[in-house]
């Protein structure tokens, strides 16, 4: 198998993982709106918004996947790891564990998954 083939297989395989991913994300969010319309004026207890934040971070999590998978398909012609923009694709990354899946962490802003794993819009 000649590189350039095995790029082009590449590419096409990120971008389906990256379409899989945001469709995943999609599905999750339309569990979360469900089950919020499910709880209208309901006090819910403290395990279950802690279980509803979960779903949120998962969904989050699905989504950065869904990008940066989108992004290494947009650059899967690039021979080598070095030159693909790592902190440009970091950047748009919304959580700090997927930024480290690009190991390089370093120089970015932090941002530390577990604030984001409170936000949750119950509407």
């Amino acid at each position: 198998m000649d590189s350039v083939a095995g790029q082009a297989r590449l590419a096409t395989v990120l971008s389906r993982v990256s379409r899989h991913l945001d469709g995943m994300a999609g599905q999750i969010f339309s569990l979360e709106e469900a089950v919020s319309r499910g709880m209208p004026g309901r006090a819910a207890d403290h395990a279950a918004i802690r279980e509803l934040q979960t779903l949120d971070f998962l969904r989050q999590s699905l989504e950065d996947l869904a990008l940066l998978a989108h992004q290494l398909h947009l650059h899967a012609d690039t021979s080598n790891v070095e030159d693909l923009p790592v902190l440009k694709i970091a950047r748009a990354l919304k959580l700090d564990s997927t930024r480290t899946l690009l190991d390089c962490a370093a120089g970015l802003p932090v941002v530390d998954d577990r604030a984001t794993v409170g936000d949750l819009d119950l509407f």
